[in-house]
């Protein structure tokens, strides 16, 4: 006989059901067939009920299951002082309040109303590990228990906003809640928590669930099918009228649950679906496929996902390598928006385990013909509330980049080791290396009658974006970057991470992301280089802005209430530069810019470290400046070039700071810690910023060697 707790979530089997309310609509019925299918969970004599309504007992009964503690519950009853709990649920509001999960409504009342959204979520977050008592990040309040769930990306945006529609909590909602729970991580685990405790105390044979849920990929085919089965409608239309698959031959290559039957039921079934990779596979990524799609042939991809069906489900590359070539060194590239790599678009999905290994240089050159963004990783081109866990990009011996030729329009380039361009992500325990090879941008403007533009590069993200102000992301983390590692290593000098405009506007790069804006936070991180350049080249500008060029060893430009926390960057010939005329440049071994305005409770850096080993450079070189007024400045700084922020408890070691401008003027500076140190920071009209401060700052062995009038700063 399994033990008790094989009984985990079956859900409600002998409670008493609340009646239906007629205008709900059951949502979640694949999710509670997957729970059906484990052995977790078998509904009523009617069905799986899905459309009623439950209870604040049958909440906790289902919650003592949920953490594995029925046995105990069962078998060691505890005592508690509610008089209002039916004898059938005694034991578990028992276990509930010995364990401190529950301490009631009142002294003798435990409450046997009606649940809530936050009540239930409030059980799922317990059971992964928050509280209402942290002192970190870990800590959630019981009345906004569901967004701190979005906040963690433990649920979808859509997923949030249908359960939050509504006062009323249906059994369908819960299904969902614990479906999330179990196979969603918390945000500083590697695996998913209560899945895995499940499988050790035998409640369910992870082999079994894998076998039957998982669709598995085996051959670079299969990979490629996919890649068309996903692609857009007119493409696919295209693509099958020149070819001689179809479209029901690729999806014939894989199970489908019987009850999607339609084509675009289908289709929305391989964007959710969780795959796993079970063979070292080589691709070839073909960017350059015409708009007829008549030479898409079936031994090339687009990659995994697009704009108009981005993927949605999980991937487990099993840590099996996935070797990456393109179809020819140099591909063309006419489209407003396309995200390259080996996922285009990414959407509420999840990526775990998988090894890109780039094996032939990649450059994409596009010639736009209305605004455009590009956004451009080995991983993923553009990822949206995406789980990135334990990922890597390996780069050897090749370029990686994106060329941009502009005409009138404006156009934005985005290029990252792992991820061009992110939306409230969570990256986890990634890593690029970079083996006598370069990641790049460039572009060139022409006739943009004061237009805008710009490239930003990373070592693993090149743009982290989350919201479209400072305000409308307030209380709430963008991206988030856990224990990622950048490391070069390089036979002779060269550039590793290198940006390149000639007009527009903005030219930033850093070490493990080119800009963060809103909220973004970069936790243990480090960046290594040896015999390698991270630079930035910006001219002509068309626009006088704030904006510039900055380059940094972790971060180029962080904007509005960023945090770089831990991270480290160590160097050996390592020369962060910026070159060019007129602009800001701004060059920091932390950070190029630090700009706020900040949350008084936040500390954006702190615990940062730089070490040159004696033989690196932070510098600046502008030539011809034409005008220096308040949208023309030079920063170079040990950890930060410019700074609006606090900045506690950082070093700088063993590097020369050279500064080579001229006619500087302003706010201009070089420093061993901070080139710029603005002291004024405004209020962005919600919220009063903090103290704008450096304490506990230190630098040593670093050498100040400038060639102009530059301020010298007292840091």
């Amino acid at each position: 006989m399994r033990k008790i707790i094989c009984t985990i979530l079956i859900f409600l089997l002998t409670f008493p059901l609340i009646s239906a309310h007629a205008s709900y609509s059951p949502q979640f019925d694949y999710e509670a067939s997957i729970l059906y299918d484990m052995g977790l969970f078998k509904g009523t004599d009617n069905g799986f009920d899905l459309d009623k309504t439950c209870d604040r007992v049958q909440g906790a009964v289902l919650f003592i299951r949920i953490m594995g503690k029925e046995a105990e519950a069962l078998n060691n009853p505890k005592n508690h002082p509610f008089t209002d709990v039916p004898d059938w649920a005694s034991s578990y509001i028992g276990q509930m309040y010995y364990d401190g999960y529950t301490k009631g409504i009142s002294e003798t009342e435990y409450g046997v109303g009606g649940l809530t959204a936050n009540q239930f979520a409030t059980f799922c977050l317990r059971a992964l590990g928050y509280s209402e008592n942290a002192l970190d990040w870990r800590q959630f309040k019981y009345a906004n228990a569901l967004d701190k769930m979005l906040e963690l990306n433990l649920i979808k945006q859509n997923e949030y906003d249908s359960i939050n529609s509504t006062d009323t909590f249906y059994r369908d909602f819960a299904v969902k809640l614990i479906y999330n729970s179990l196979f969603e991580s918390g945000r500083d685990k590697q695996n998913d928590v209560l899945f895995n405790n499940l499988i050790n105390t035998g409640a369910i044979d992870k082999d079994m669930y894998i076998n039957s849920n998982v669709i598995e990929l085996s051959t670079s085919e299969d990979i490629y099918a996919l890649s068309r089965i996903l692609s857009s409608d007119w493409a696919k239309a295209k693509y099958y009228a020149n070819n001689s698959l179809s479209l029901e031959s690729d999806m014939d290559r894989f199970k489908i649950p019987a009850k999607f039957s339609t084509d675009a039921e289908k289709v929305e079934y391989f964007q959710t679906a969780s795959y796993k990779l079970t063979n070292d596979v080589d691709v070839v990524l073909d960017t350059t496929v015409p708009s007829d799609f008549t030479k898409w042939t079936a031994d090339k991809f687009l990659g995994i996902g697009n704009y108009y069906h981005p993927f949605k489900g999980t991937f487990d590359g099993n840590n099996k390598t996935i070797s990456m070539s393109s179809v020819n060194n140099h591909e063309t590239h006419s489209y407003s928006a396309d995200n390259i790599g080996f996922f285009g678009d990414t959407l509420d999905a999840k990526i775990i385990d998988t090894k890109i290994a780039v094996t032939s240089d990649m450059t994409v050159t596009s010639s736009a013909t209305s605004d455009s963004l590009f956004a451009m990783g080995a991983l993923i081109g553009e990822a949206q509330r995406t789980n990135i866990n334990n990922c890597s990009a390996t780069f050897t011996n090749v370029d990686f980049g994106l060329n941009i030729s502009a005409e009138t329009f404006d156009d934005y380039g985005y290029i990252g080791g792992l991820v061009g361009l992110s939306h409230f992500s969570v990256f986890r325990n990634c890593h690029v290396s970079l083996n006598d090879s370069s990641i790049y941008g460039k572009a060139k403007y022409v006739n943009l009658n004061k237009k805008y533009g710009g490239i930003s590069v990373g070592g693993i993200l090149g743009r982290s974006f989350a919201g479209s102000d400072n305000k409308t992301n307030l209380g709430r983390l963008g991206n988030q970057l856990y224990n990622c590692t950048v490391v070069s290593k390089n036979t002779t000098q060269r550039d590793v991470l290198y940006a390149s405009i000639d007009g527009g506007t903005e030219c930033t790069v850093g070490g493990i992301v080119g800009i963060t804006y809103n909220n973004g936070l970069i936790k243990n991180c480090t960046v290594d280089i040896t015999n390698g350049n991270i630079s930035s080249t910006q001219t002509n500008e068309t626009v006088s802005t704030n904006l510039g060029s900055a380059v940094g060893g972790i971060i180029g430009r962080m904007e509005h209430t960023g945090q770089i926390i831990d991270c480290n960057v160590k160097g050996d010939y390592l020369n962060i530069t910026s070159y060019g005329a007129d602009n800001y440049h701004l060059v920091g071994g932390i950070a190029g810019n630090a700009y706020g305005p900040v949350h008084r409770d936040v500390i954006p850096i702190k615990n940062c470290h730089f070490d040159g080993s004696g033989t690196s450079t932070l510098s600046v070189e502008v030539n011809t400046a034409s005008v220096w007024d308040d949208y023309h400045h030079v920063g170079i700084g040990g950890i930060t070039g410019y700074l609006q922020y606090q900045m506690y408890d950082s070093s700088v070691k063993n590097v020369k700071i050279i500064n080579k401008s001229e006619g500087m003027k302003k706010l201009s500076g070089a420093g061993k810690i901070v080139g710029i140190f603005e002291k004024a920071c405004h209020s962005n009209g919600t919220w009063t910023p903090g103290p704008i401060e450096v304490k506990g700052c230190t630098s040593s062995g670093v050498t100040l060697d400038t060639s102009s009038n530059v301020q010298i700063t007292t840091y």
